[in-house]
């Protein structure tokens, strides 16, 4: 049977590939479309980790042998572009060398680098002490970076040097008022409109500058960012005292945080995963389900709302069965607006939040049901009230959930719940 080269590699098909499969222009060709070429594409979080270690095994094979270097070079640019779109950066070396020497190609791969910034300070920073010193090391690489922005030379000072990273903030620094106490969106408008450098940039690298602009001044003025582009800089575990103080609230004393242990992102994954049997029970029921539905979601629906509309749900009993339900509407693309569409969820909910004295809330659910904060809210009344789920558990099978809807296209319901790295633990996004 021929093969379909349009056709999408499945995961364990890319983990059976050998180097010299790579050398196969089509087999190469199948591969980047499959990790780069299709945006709807997303495997999980583990999937894109097995990936990357594989073609980095792979890689390092194909560099052993010279007349390989070209290809070498194209399976580092697909390892670079797992890494900066489909993992979280999980060391502050990594952090420190994306900083100092990548920057700029991640932005210019469509990475939100303060979105990545953001998780990995979600994760990490555990004092305002951190937080400062963090920034500190940032700007120090980010004021070192040597990749080229543009082609010609920029005249900086009175001379002509290369257009690096480096030297166009040097020259953003000196058309800027260095000594203001904060720099905002219309300085570096002002820099990006105004500069005889910047004319000769294209529109996408006048993008890219202005973005590097963005995260310098993030960090050479931490304390000043207003509701600026990193919001909350600490995990939400840490003391709200030392919160106020990292958002340029005010000052506080010095919080003696506990050591918080860095999880790997297998471990992490390991987590995610929960305990085998359970999951296996849950994908047994699922097709149970699907068959004696016949995969109809209105059928599913129907039985999944016989189950939530009971005082309380037997976890062991019938816990199985609500998992399974909506693991199935989230695959089937049902689930983001089942609060919207169906009158009966959407009344069975908002009666929790009356009888929760929700009032507000409750007024703006009725305006924007199918709204992720809704979904999450309504998974954690469904998991945690009625089932009597722990948070971690609950959060844990609900970011499961976001995964599907995100492979649906749903990326807007992907920050539903994180990993707490002080709790070690998956909580629900507050």
């Amino acid at each position: 049977m021929a093969i379909d080269y349009n056709q999408n590699y499945l995961v364990e098909e890319i983990l059976a590939l050998k180097a010299d499969d790579l050398k196969d222009p089509d087999v190469f060709e199948r591969l980047s479309n499959t990790i780069m070429g299709d945006p709807q594409y997303e495997s999980e979080f583990s999937d894109n980790l097995r990936v990357k270690n594989h073609l980095e095994k792979l890689s390092l094979e194909l560099k052993r042998d010279q007349n390989n270097f070209g290809l070498y070079d194209k399976c580092l640019a697909l390892i670079n572009h797992l890494i900066f779109l489909r993992l979280p950066i999980s060391s502050k070396e990594e952090l420190m060398e994306i900083a100092r020497t990548k920057m700029a190609r991640a932005i210019s791969s469509g990475v939100d680098f303060v979105e990545r910034l953001q998780m990995y300070f979600d994760f990490h920073v555990i004092s305002r002490e951190d937080f400062y010193s963090l920034s500190r090391e940032l700007l120090k690489n980010i004021k070192n970076n040597q990749e080229e922005i543009g082609r010609q030379k920029i005249s900086v000072d009175g001379g002509e040097i290369r257009p690096t990273l480096a030297n166009w903030l040097i020259d953003y620094d000196n058309f800027s008022d260095i000594n203001k106490p904060r720099r905002t969106e219309l300085d570096r408008a002002s820099f990006i409109n105004s500069s005889a450098n910047v004319r000769s940039l294209s529109v996408e690298n006048k993008k890219i500058l202005l973005k590097v602009l963005e995260i310098y001044d993030l960090f050479k003025y931490p304390a000043n960012q207003e509701g600026g582009l990193i919001k909350t800089v600490t995990p939400q575990h840490v003391l709200p005292t030392t919160l106020g103080a990292l958002s340029g609230l005010g000052s506080v004393n010095k919080v003696q945080a506990q050591p918080v242990k860095i999880y790997s992102n297998e471990e992490i994954y390991r987590l995610y995963q929960g305990d085998p049997a359970e999951q296996q029970q849950i994908d047994d029921r699922l097709e149970q389900i699907k068959s004696t539905t016949q995969n109809n979601s209105a059928k599913i629906i129907d039985q999944l709302y016989l189950l939530v509309s009971k005082r309380s749900v037997d976890a062991r009993l019938e816990g199985t069965d609500v998992l399974a339900s909506l693991q199935l509407l989230a695959t089937n693309n049902k689930l983001v607006d089942i609060l919207k569409e169906d009158h009966r969820f959407y009344d069975l909910f908002d009666q929790y939040l009356a009888s929760q004295s929700q009032t507000e809330e409750a007024n703006h659910f009725h305006f924007s049901p199918a709204s992720p904060a809704y979904l999450q809210r309504f998974l954690a009344w469904v998991l945690m009230d009625k089932m009597k789920l722990s948070e971690h558990n609950a959060a844990r099978f609900g970011l499961k959930l976001a995964n599907i809807l995100k492979r649906n296209g749903n990326s807007n319901y992907t920050n539903i719940a994180y990993f707490d790295m002080g709790a070690g633990e998956f909580r629900w996004k507050r």
